[in-house]
């Protein structure tokens, strides 16, 4: 459930040539995950059969199935924005003084109960039963059967916490000439980060108390060589900070990766960025453009592996020293109405990026050397082709997207190297028709190509998944196209 409200005006004094933008906001939101339920067979030998792996005297290990696991998120935020806008003339230009508040407060509360079905007295015979069978209620008794304990205590995956943002910043929009401009300023945020959790096998309370100031500079430099053609030159300095679930020390289960996240002490994130871009604007919203970049890391947040399970990981998130990357973007759209008027309402773009990246880690834990910073892509590429038309009111969509092989999670104990994800490729069709005025019918296929996606530890250091040999393959997930057909009427 998701409720969002907004109060806000605009006002603009002629006299003193301001304009000023308000708004005040409040946002609900409530997730209930009721049941989530994961089950594990394993084979003794090859064509054998497959017996349930449930906790017992006989059958102790650290993996097991028949967890349930339930949750429930609350979260309310609260704030308000203020702009101002003060015109004036400069160099015979038209010149602009931007300055503004904001204020932003959020409480979350996290509960939930984990449980799991154990097997006081070995019973072959219930292991044997398939996912939907095993569990029905006459096979739950503590002499013969199954009993439902809780896996870990409810504190244990339980938290509640509030974040404070007061920010201010000051703005200038200088116009020199009539082909060169400067847009510069500074923001300023004071924020807090308050969390409140249990470390597990522990009844303290893990309480994470941070704050930060920053001063956050920017500057973009603009100088139009032609009417429809710029070139930019900007810098800027922005911020990423832990959240409730990277600080506290709650157990999250994930079941779609079989994964349990645990949080940690972290520090906020500085990011130095550079860029350099060429655009060049076209009729019927056409463009293109080339640009360079360069990033310059201070404590980047990376995932990392602190416990690797014969089934299970838990993983962490913890700050790496620096990290850089330099990269190249390219971005177009064109119009297909050169070939032909009826064709000009088809759109072919494309998004295409190169990136570089270093993570400063030698020495750092059990990196034993620099590596590409965890989560970054060395390519990107997003295209589509689109067909929009207001005249019979159709609108058809091929989007295709594609991300290069990419560090998953930053190597801990057992892990000689970090574990890297080979992504698929997704491929995705949509189209919709205005049918009766106000009616829409619409049609989605989702992820068509539904490859699977690999987790690899990548031995021979060529950030590649070789399936033969040196690399070993950690997990294989596979996912299916998710069609959706839409039909809706506006009165």
């Amino acid at each position: 459930m998701i409720y969002n409200s907004q109060l806000g005006g605009e006002h603009y004094l002629s006299k003193l040539k301001l304009r000023i933008k308000w708004m005040g906001y409040y946002t609900k939101f409530h997730r209930n995950e009721p049941d989530y339920r994961q089950m594990i067979y394993y084979q003794n030998f090859e064509d054998g059969p497959y017996y349930a792996y449930i906790s017992s005297p006989t059958l102790f290990t650290t993996v097991t199935g028949g967890l349930r696991l339930y949750f429930e998120t609350e979260d309310e935020a609260k704030g308000t924005n203020i702009d101002l806008n003060k015109s004036f003339k400069l160099f015979n230009q038209n010149q602009a003084l931007k300055f503004g508040f904001a204020y932003y407060y959020d409480t979350r509360t996290r509960d939930g109960r984990f449980l799991r079905n154990d097997m006081p007295n070995y019973n072959e015979q219930l292991l044997l039963l398939p996912p939907d069978k095993i569990f029905e209620p006459e096979n739950f008794d503590h002499k013969t059967g199954f009993v439902t304990t809780d896996f870990a205590r409810p504190e244990w995956i339980k938290y509640n916490g509030n974040i404070q943002n007061t920010s201010g910043y000051v703005m200038f929009d200088n116009k020199f000439t009539d082909k060169l401009r400067l847009a510069w300023g500074m923001r300023y945020e004071k924020y807090n980060n308050r969390v409140v959790s249990y470390i597990p096998n522990d009844s303290i309370p893990y309480v994470v108390d941070t704050s930060f100031s920053d001063f956050l500079p920017s500057a973009n430099l603009i100088y139009a060589v032609t009417p429809k053609t710029n070139i930019r030159l900007s810098y800027s300095r922005t911020v990423a900070r832990p959240l409730y679930r990277e600080l506290a020390k709650t157990l999250f289960y994930d079941f779609f990766q079989n994964i349990t996240y645990t949080g940690n002490s972290l520090t906020e994130t500085h990011i130095d960025n550079y860029e350099i871009r060429w655009e060049q604007y076209f009729q019927n919203a056409q463009y293109y453009s080339l640009s360079g970049y360069y990033k310059k890391f201070k404590n980047p947040i990376e995932q990392k592996i602190v416990i690797a399970g014969a089934d299970s990981k838990t993983v962490t998130w913890e700050n790496a020293p620096s990290a850089e990357l330099w990269g190249i973007e390219g971005e177009a759209r064109k119009n297909f109405g050169f070939i032909s008027p009826a064709f000009s309402d088809l759109y072919f773009y494309v998004n295409a990026s190169y990136i570089h990246s270093v993570a400063f880690v030698k020495d750092n834990g059990s990196d034993t050397a620099n590596r590409p910073l965890q989560g970054q892509s060395p390519y990107v590429v997003n295209a589509s082709l689109q067909y929009s038309s207001e005249k019979n009111g159709l609108n058809v969509s091929l989007m295709y997207n594609v991300i290069g092989a990419r560090i998953a999670f930053v190597g801990g104990p057992n892990y000689t190297y970090p574990l890297w994800e080979q992504p698929h490729a997704v491929l995705d069709f949509k189209i919709s028709k205005t049918v009766l005025k106000n009616g829409l019918v619409e049609l989605s296929l989702a992820d068509i190509l539904h490859k699977k996606d690999i987790l690899f530890e990548n031995f021979d250091d060529n950030k590649k998944y070789n399936e033969n040999y040196p690399d070993i393959l950690i997990q294989s997930k596979t996912f299916g196209m998710t069609a959706t057909l839409t039909v809706g009427y506006r009165f």
